[in-house]
């Protein structure tokens, strides 16, 4: 094959195997696309259901070089990292022997993104005893708010305030609309677990609807 697109396998299959794979059925000088979530953009890493593999990003394109898939360019996309590659077989190393101390920095990282949950649950906990007796809804029906519920014993939102999804993990709870959010007169505070590139863009869009928001990141 003279193009080959891997987007969104890489961290629910072995990846040595896959990216072996990929290089078998290349022809040479081949483009490869491949993108995956890696270890450092990922503070969801120890909790999200279906990744069974990450790693830190030296460490994958340590792969990639093992198998001759060479990278030409790199695309940050946020959530997810884009590699734009050529194979070249002439170039594999071969060696996919991950260092020590690459080994004890992921492990380090996992540990810090565990902290960084126990600190969002603190957070909550506090959060909801600062504003007892009020309604609370949670922004968001994506990652972040689906892992904090499943962590959460007893999640206390009266509500979910999400425009445009409805994920599985949020069965039985009531999703609306931003903007019959703002329609409710009641008062109530909204609730925030985000990616942190994107707080400080909608705690800014919701206290502009004149919403109360509590950010537990």
């Amino acid at each position: 094959f003279d193009v080959i697109v891997a987007h969104g396998i890489l961290n629910r299959t072995p990846p040595l195997e896959m990216l072996r794979g990929i290089s078998s059925i290349a022809n040479q000088n081949a483009l490869i696309s491949i993108e995956i979530v890696t270890l450092e953009n990922s503070i969801f890493a120890p909790y999200i259901w279906d990744h069974c593999y990450t790693f830190l990003e030296e460490i994958f394109v340590g792969y990639l070089n093992s198998c001759g898939i060479i990278v030409d360019k790199r695309v940050d996309c946020g959530p997810t990292i884009q590699f734009l590659c050529r194979c070249n077989k002439e170039m594999a190393t071969g060696n996919n022997v991950v260092p020590p101390d690459m080994i004890a920095s992921s492990l380090s990282l996992y540990q810090d993104h565990m902290a960084k949950w126990e600190l969002i649950k603190n957070n909550f906990h506090l959060a909801l005893a600062q504003n007892k007796g009020k309604k609370i809804a949670l922004f968001g029906a994506g990652l972040y708010s689906a892992i904090l519920i499943s962590l959460l014993e007893k999640p206390n939102f009266d509500f979910v305030i999400d425009e445009v999804r409805a994920g599985r993990f949020f069965e039985g709870m009531e999703i609306i609309s931003l903007d019959d959010a703002v329609r409710i007169e009641e008062v109530f505070v909204v609730f925030l677990c985000s990616r942190p590139s994107n707080l400080d863009y909608i705690n800014e869009k919701l206290e502009a609807k004149g919403f109360q928001v509590e950010s537990l990141l």
